[in-house]
């Protein structure tokens, strides 16, 4: 799947992505939709906190409205922006509302297309030691919720797609 902007609008591709896993659990209502991914990462805790705080290192040029992930950067605060700024344009991917450093990450963000749609969402990431030397256990959740007519349910496979995509590219050891 690939966002693209024209005239300002994002607009959704649906495309295969061949090797992205689904989300580990998954519900969607109409009103509702809620994803956890979880990993284990052969990449030391501190080495994998330091990657998270950088979406422009996991997340995918696809899923940008400026077509570089390069473009992105994260402020690691509560009120800190997840934002991406290129000539001509910029936009506000999410907030941060929590910050635990080490630990874990909250940001308020209604992603991509769904930001126009007037849902909330949640994105949170965490990052702990893992049982092996070296490793580091990483979960991902993804919430949005919005009014029952916007038929959340529907876009569950395509939000699932691409969320899980930019998991499988965080959770792969550089």
């Amino acid at each position: 799947m690939r966002i693209l902007v024209r005239l300002g609008l994002p607009i959704l591709l649906v495309s295969g992505i061949a090797g992205v896993a689904g989300a580990d659990a998954v519900k969607a209502t109409p009103e509702r939709l809620e994803f956890e991914y979880k990993a284990d990462v052969a990449m030391p805790h501190a080495a994998l906190w330091a990657r998270v705080l950088k979406p422009s290192t996991w997340w995918s040029n696809d899923h940008t409205y400026s077509g570089k992930a390069a473009n992105m950067k994260l402020t690691a605060k509560a009120g800190g922006c997840w934002c991406e700024t290129w000539p001509g344009g910029d936009v506000e991917h999410g907030r941060v509302i929590y910050l635990s450093p080490g630990k874990a990450i909250r940001i308020e963000s209604a992603l991509g297309p769904l930001q126009e749609m007037g849902v909330s969402g949640v994105l949170a990431i965490s990052v702990e030691p893992g049982a092996e030397s070296g490793h580091s256990k990483l979960a991902l959740s993804y919430k949005v919720s919005g009014a029952s007519t916007l038929k959340l349910d529907t876009l569950s496979s395509i939000v699932d797609r691409v969320i899980g995509e930019q998991f499988a590219t965080l959770s792969k050891a550089p």
